[in-house]
């Protein structure tokens, strides 16, 4: 809870003045992830940009890694004793 304007803040509505209010669209500024613990929205946009990031530099590693297998296997039927 907060305790500047009394507000509780979950992952989909916050209750102010015993009501709860569901989220519109948007996320609001700031995430209860944890009991005790809130984060910025733009921290949560960048934990999901860097996400983003990994998985797209793993799959290119992945596929230059697939590449090379592939290439050398070719390499080795077509010149048996290099």
């Amino acid at each position: 809870m907060c305790l500047g304007c009394q507000t509780a803040y979950y992952h989909n509505y916050f209750v102010k003045n015993s009501m709860r209010y569901y989220y519109d669209g948007d996320l609001p500024a700031i995430i209860q992830v944890g009991e005790h613990q809130f984060v910025e929205r733009r921290l949560v946009n960048m934990w999901c940009m860097d996400t983003n990031i990994a998985w797209c530099v793993y799959l290119l590693n992945v596929h230059s890694l697939v590449n090379l297998y592939i290439s050398q296997e070719v390499f080795h039927k077509l010149c048996p004793y290099l």
